[in-house]
């Protein structure tokens, strides 16, 4: 006899007794007894709420009976109470109260009502099984197990199979599915052919369905609802959704399931419309379609439907976690970060996602570049996953991958936060002790290209390339790579497929973006206004190089790439300067210049013609030739050659003087942090003056943290003229004056500078970054020049201080659009007088 059966007896009998001794109508409570049990329970406990203090012992526990019957937990427990000799209760009585404690999650109190019916009836195993499923609800789910065991093979069949449907149960509270499905197949077993007992029927479906098979469990309990079945579907495709999140499917397949899935969604979502009291399924599966919709790429879509969805109630944290990595490929990861916290929030260290969703945190607060915050949950959860792991049937431990993708994610913690030279030690470690895996040595590479080490990354992937020649993230990081090295051809090659295999992957459309933008066409403009004003009398006006109220541009138009290695450029300069005494004149330069430039793996050269006027000397033709050479990632050189430079100081051109120029330069960077420039420079000019000019200049990072930057910086250059302009009093033997250079010309002269620069980011936010900075510089200015007076001419050296100041602002409003500005002090002596010179300068690259 199950429980139902014997509440109904109790019930009657109870019925029947108190129409006995109540003081209350035999026949009126007996038909209200009678249609509680039909199912109509709300009259019968509307009197009984309104004769709480005249019910009999009989009614009382009629009450209990009744309200658990309606499901009213809280007045099964408000009728308890008001029992007062509750020893005398019977087992079926105890076991509704109990009931009623275990749906409340009063796991204690119910426990041991099951004991108190237990003691009163001994041999019914059902009171067990109360017990147990309380047990299990409280998280005891072995001691679940340990407490029915005893009774396996002691009971009827029908009673064993409903103990191992509850087992089962158990056995699912603590995770082993398979030892849940054992148990539920025995109790099967015990029943088969049938019929089957409700129970047991009911009980094997909810195990089936919490086993992830609940199609499974559709097709053993025919006799469920509408709603129940529509139940069963909405359960079997939420777990169709997580699966259609794993890696394992064929390239040419990844989309296949959710696509069917979303379509299978808008079916069941219909029948949904059409059944009345589906509401509730019909919610939870627009939620877990927002998984179909996030493995298929269509991020908009989740955001609409979680936004509608929340407005309508709160949403699930596993649903968030899909809505966050969704607002994560908007670019919203401020968001994100809410998210993803109130899913760690709901999730433990055992949770199958619980790392996953935590290295997706760090990197919403990384890309909202807040690295500090992202180092602190780094640091929480670091120390949670063990590094290694054992396989059964294999006698070594073996790299937990969820620790190697954590230690990953720590190199980009670590970049972020200026740690660079640990971030490298690291990233090079972990592609040394996992060299089996494609993700440490990949992302080692990318450090490697970060430092202009491309050869060095390209032979890296080349060895990732033998053992996964496939993998997408590799393909995207050698196109990248193909893209540094100015290997057109092979970066279009790798576009190809990637579009073909990968075009919906948000990192094969950052590489695939990259590619695109090295093919567009390019407008380079660069401005400078500087006004200079003198300390003292040299006979001059302003900077004797560039004059005073000094004025150039210069634009320059890039055609898109042809021929995988050719762009053709046309551009247009202008300059001008006030130069003078006591009359000061305006000089002015005009040149249109065009060519083309040739690129691939270690060349770069150009090859230009120009047409130029200065002053009224009239037009002029020029030309330069430049090839650029790279050795290795450490070591580059290069030549020029240019006919009638565009760089010949203005105030020669001006005097219709003009100089072909010639330039030999190495660079030697080992690193991002260190770069060391060396050139040497012959210039002869057209009135037979030939002068030597040098320079050494380096940067070294010095420190670096999260927004900022700090660079030492050197500047020495040196230069010598076979003819020297002469400085002081130009009205002295004026006729003789014509000795000397018409333009800034000393015999010898040197500078060193030493300086400082401090880069801070403003902003940062993908594609848009906003520095500005501040450069300062003081070391001293060595001149060796001709100087006139009454007593005629002598050689004079100079040794004076030198200082600059600058600050600038650099914008990168997008990927293909960059705006600096900045305005720079210098103070300089020239011919022994300071000059104090001020520079506004802007520049400008856009691509399209």
């Amino acid at each position: 006899m199950n429980k139902t059966s014997l509440l109904a007896l109790c019930l009657l009998l109870g019925a029947q007794t108190a129409g006995a001794g109540s003081v209350v109508p035999d026949a009126h409570y007996d038909d209200l007894v009678r249609k509680a049990r039909s199912g109509d329970t709300a009259p019968a406990l509307e009197y009984l709420r309104q004769h709480v203090k005249e019910q009999t012992r009989q009614q009382q526990e009629d009450h209990i009976v009744i309200a658990s019957w309606a499901g009213r937990d809280s007045e099964v427990l408000e009728a308890y109470a008001h029992v007062q000799d509750k020893s005398a209760l019977s087992a079926p009585i105890l076991a509704s109260v109990a009931r009623a404690y275990r749906n409340t999650r009063d796991y204690e109190h119910a426990a041991q009502l099951y004991r108190q019916a237990e003691k009163i009836a001994p041999d019914d195993p059902q009171w067990v099984m109360g017990e147990m499923l309380v047990m299990a609800d409280g998280k005891r789910g072995r001691d679940a197990i340990a407490r029915g065991r005893p009774w396996l093979g002691k009971v009827s069949s029908p009673d064993e199979a409903r103990l191992r449907t509850v087992m089962a149960y158990a056995w699912l509270s603590v995770g082993e599915r398979f030892e849940a499905l054992h148990e539920v197949h025995q109790a099967f077993l015990l029943e088969h052919p049938g019929p089957f007992d409700r129970d047991v029927l009911e009980r094997y479906g909810q195990v089936l369905s919490r086993a992830e098979l609940p199609m499974a469990g559709l097709e053993v309990d025919a006799r469920l609802t509408p709603v129940q079945r529509l139940q069963k579907q909405a359960d079997e495709m939420a777990l169709q959704v997580r699966m259609s999140h794993t890696g394992g499917r064929q390239e040419a397949d990844r989309f296949v399931a959710p696509d069917e899935l979303i379509s299978r969604y808008h079916s069941l979502l219909s029948q949904c419309d059409r059944t009345p009291g589906a509401e509730g399924v019909a919610r939870q599966m627009r939620i877990d379609r927002m998984g179909a919709y996030e493995a298929r790429g269509m991020h908009r879509q989740v955001v609409a439907e979680y936004e509608q969805l929340s407005r309508e109630g709160r949403i699930p944290s596993y649903a968030e976690a899909w809505v966050a990595q969704a607002y994560m490929a908007l670019h919203n990861p401020g968001k994100a970060d809410e998210l993803f916290r109130d899913v760690i929030a709901h999730e433990s260290p055992k949770d199958d996602h619980w790392t996953e969703d935590n290295q997706n945190h760090v990197r919403s607060l990384l890309e909202d570049d807040r690295p500090g915050d992202a180092r602190q949950a780094m640091d929480t959860l670091l120390p949670t996953i063990p590094k290694v792991h054992w396989s059964i049937n294999y006698p070594l431990p073996q790299v937990n991958e969820n620790w190697l993708s954590t230690q990953l994610l720590d190199v980009d913690v670590m970049q972020a936060n200026g740690d660079e030279r640990k971030a490298f030690a690291k990233s090079r470690h972990l592609c040394e002790i996992a060299p089996a895996q494609t993700s440490p040595c990949i992302g080692y590479g990318a450090l490697l290209e970060e430092q202009g080490r491309y050869r060095d990354a390209e032979y890296q992937y080349l060895v990732v390339q033998s053992g996964m020649p496939r993998n997408q993230s590799l393909e995207v990081a050698q196109l990248v790579n193909a893209l540094n090295l100015r290997e057109w051809h092979r970066a279009d090659v790798l576009a190809e497929g990637l579009t073909q295999r990968f075009t919906d992957e948000e990192g094969s459309r950052q590489a695939l973006r990259q590619n695109e933008i090295a093919h567009m066409a390019e407008f380079q403009l660069s401005a400078s206004k500087g006004h200079s004003h003198s300390h003292g009398s040299n006979g001059s006006n302003g900077n004797p190089i560039r004059g005073n109220d000094d004025l150039h541009i210069e634009g320059t138009l890039y055609s898109p790439r042809f021929g995988d290695h050719w762009r053709a450029f046309l551009g247009a300069d202008y300059t001008s300067g006030e130069f003078g005494t006591e009359e000061s004149t305006t000089d002015h330069g005009r040149w249109q210049r065009g060519g083309v430039e040739y690129t691939d793996r270690n060349t770069v050269a150009t090859l230009e013609a120009s047409t130029q006027r200065f002053g009224d000397v009239g037009q002029q033709m020029g030309g330069k030739v430049t090839v650029d050479r790279d050795i290795n990632d450490r070591w580059h050189y290069g030549a020029a050659y240019s006919f009638r430079s565009a760089e010949t100081p203005l105030r020669a051109r001006a005097e219709g003087i003009w100089a072909n120029q010639g330039d030999v330069h190495a660079s030697w960077t080992p690193s991002n942090r260190t770069s060391v420039q060396l050139s040497l420079s012959p210039w002869h000019f057209s009135d037979g003056n030939w002068r030597w000019q040098s320079s050494l200049s380096g940067s070294q990072r010095l420190w670096t943290w999260p927004h900022a930057r700090l660079d030492g910086l050197l500047a020495i250059s040196g230069s010598r003229n076979s003819i020297s302009h002469i400085a002081g009093d130009s009205s002295i033997d004026a006729g003789n004056r014509k000795t000397g250079a018409d333009y800034y010309s000393p015999k010898s002269d040197l500078s060193i500078m030493p300086g400082l620069r401090l880069t801070h980011a403003l902003y940062r936010h993908y594609d848009r970054q906003w520095e500005h900075y501040l450069e300062l510089g003081a070391g001293r200015y060595y001149e060796n020049y001709t100087w006139r007076d009454s007593e005629g001419d002598h050689n004079r050296h100079d040794n004076t201080p030198l200082w600059m100041a600058r600050y600038g602002q650099d914008i990168q409003l997008s990927d293909v659009l960059n705006v600096g500005a900045s305005a720079q002090v210098t103070r300089q002596s020239y011919d022994g007088v300071s000059e104090r010179d001020i520079q506004l300068m802007l520049d400008m690259n856009y691509r399209f």
